[in-house]
């Protein structure tokens, strides 16, 4: 009964999606940083679906490629303060998305297959 009444007196008429665009008050060099971390979320997730394709056609997911990606994390935060290997932590950074696509696309492909959905099911 509680929760009923939190969700019924919140109000959504105060949210403003024109102050959520404004990027007036962000400095250029914030909007900088920004910009080189969406561009790493992107390349992950891109890789993360190739990883995720690349398990549809060679089923190679599983504990395997998850201490793979376990790895990739030690890897990407061993040289932390270097910039000289800022492209090797990228590179780390797209193997451990392309490994845990391949993690999860056994999950993927379970909806996939009719007769995996009636084990699931059943």
């Amino acid at each position: 009964m509680a929760t009923s009444n939190v969700f019924n007196s919140m109000s959504f008429s105060s949210f403003d999606m024109g102050a959520m665009m404004k990027m007036n008050d962000i400095g250029p060099s914030v909007q900088k940083d920004l910009q080189k971390v969406y561009l790493l979320l992107t390349v992950t997730i891109i890789s993360a679906a190739m990883g995720c394709y690349l398990n549809y056609y060679l089923p190679l997911g599983g504990i395997l490629t998850m201490l793979g990606a376990i790895g990739m994390i030690f890897l990407i935060s061993k040289d932390r303060g270097n910039p000289t290997l800022k492209l090797d932590r990228m590179l780390y950074l797209c193997a451990f998305g392309a490994l845990k696509g391949m993690s999860i696309g056994p999950l993927v492909i379970l909806p996939k297959s009719p007769q995996n959905l009636k084990v699931c099911c059943e």
